[in-house]
């Protein structure tokens, strides 16, 4: 009977109360952080004679209890505070002083970077290093880029639901993380990738309109309706080479380098013919890759199966042959090869950007030929010739009409 009645005491312990003694309502909840270079802006929290030291502006979004209890769907349901400092970390602690709940970082979603910071090789080296070193932060927290200040795009009213960390984690989980730019980076694979390669890629985040209200409706004095997906986009991915924006690809470049990922489904592809599109989706893709020596450099073959339908297309007869199903989907590889190869061009020749971890590969299934060109990387990756081989599947031919 006393076992019986300490095992529920200890049950009771466990299930109630918080062990830090921070009460649930007295905590803010960051949904989202953002990473900008500093830039002096009347308004934000500063420590007071240390003006000319700050070099990061760090912002902070929050759900506002008030509004969530009383099931507020409104901009006024997040509250957004930014902070400038010598240190991340230093903002971060000035933010918390000037809020009047204890931040909590450890649910933060998202992390935002900002251009300015991107191309500060010094301070996103410095900002890498300490989300890596805290303990308060998630190593699975998504990382985004931003062309706009990132406490900019932070503060935009977005309408619906307003909190853009929580918008962006619903989205990978409802679109499974296939597509061209669908594709996620988390701090964890970030901090690895540069180790290893010194590159690695962010979606980058862009809101429609942001500096362009929306115009009032005359009639009614009041703003047009606007949901979150139609101000949303992934317009691409930044490229980081030696912790420093080497550029960007744009959505269709960022497709060509996730055909090697094998990242693709869902995605559509579009072949224009006379007054209509013949569009793919593809159900499936995987990508393999093999190395070896021709004419004293490196030979990358990139062998990409895809599985997909053809819909949308009007197609004349009962049926389609299987011998012009294999006409449609040798123009599909055609097609793929073709971005790939712009893509590959791009990283390779003008920024010298190994973003496909080839090195890494190469150390893992050659070890001969890693000897041979591993050390002197740079240039045997310029060097070295991409030949993608595609192998495009058509299950289904769409509707015949």
């Amino acid at each position: 009977m006393r076992k019986r009645a300490f095992t529920a005491l200890i049950l009771c312990l466990l299930t109630t109360g918080c062990w830090d003694k921070v009460e649930l309502e007295d905590r803010g909840f960051v949904v989202s952080i953002g990473l900008d270079k500093f830039q002096a802006q009347s308004g934000r929290l500063t420590l007071t004679g240390a003006e000319q030291d700050n070099q990061y502006t760090v912002t902070a979004v929050m759900p506002n209890g008030m509004d969530i209890k009383e099931n507020a769907v409104s901009d006024k349901t997040k509250s957004v505070k930014s902070a400038d400092s010598a240190t991340v970390s230093g903002a971060l602690r000035l933010i918390d002083m000037g809020s009047s709940q204890k931040l909590y970082l450890k649910q933060a979603k998202m992390l935002l970077w900002s251009e300015s910071l991107l191309q500060d090789e010094k301070l996103f080296q410095q900002a890498l290093d300490a989300m890596e070193r805290s303990q308060d932060i998630s190593r699975k927290m998504f990382l985004i880029a931003s062309k706009e200040p990132a406490w900019k795009v932070l503060s935009a009213p977005l309408g619906g639901e307003p909190m853009l960390g929580v918008f962006m984690e619903n989205f990978y989980k409802n679109n499974g993380g296939g597509g061209s730019i669908l594709f996620r980076q988390i701090l964890q694979k970030t901090i690895s990738d540069l180790r290893s390669s010194g590159c690695t890629v962010m979606p980058v985040l862009e809101i429609k309109d942001l500096d362009h209200p929306e115009k009032k409706d005359a009639s009614t004095d009041k703003a047009p309706e606007d949901t979150e997906a139609s101000r949303i986009m992934l317009t691409g991915c930044a490229v980081i080479r030696n912790y420093t924006l080497a550029g960007y690809l744009n959505a269709i470049e960022t497709r060509g380098y996730e055909w090697i990922g094998g990242h693709c489904r869902d995605a559509e592809i579009s072949l224009p013919r006379a007054e209509e599109q013949w569009p793919m989706r593809v159900i499936e893709s995987g990508a393999k890759f093999f190395f070896s020596e021709e004419g004293g450099a490196l030979r990358c073959d990139v062998e990409i199966h895809v599985t997909g339908d053809l819909d949308e297309h009007h197609f004349t007869g009962a049926s389609v042959s299987l011998d012009r199903m294999q006409v449609y989907a040798a123009e599909f590889e055609t097609a793929i090869a073709g971005e790939i190869t712009r893509t590959a061009d791009i990283l390779q020749k003008q920024w010298g950007a190994d973003a496909y971890h080839f090195k890494e590969s190469l150390r893992k299934k050659n070890s001969n030929l890693f000897q041979r060109y591993g050390e002197d990387w740079e240039s045997s990756y310029r060097s070295m010739k991409i030949i993608p081989r595609v192998r495009v599947e058509l299950v289904s031919a769409g509707s015949v009409r």
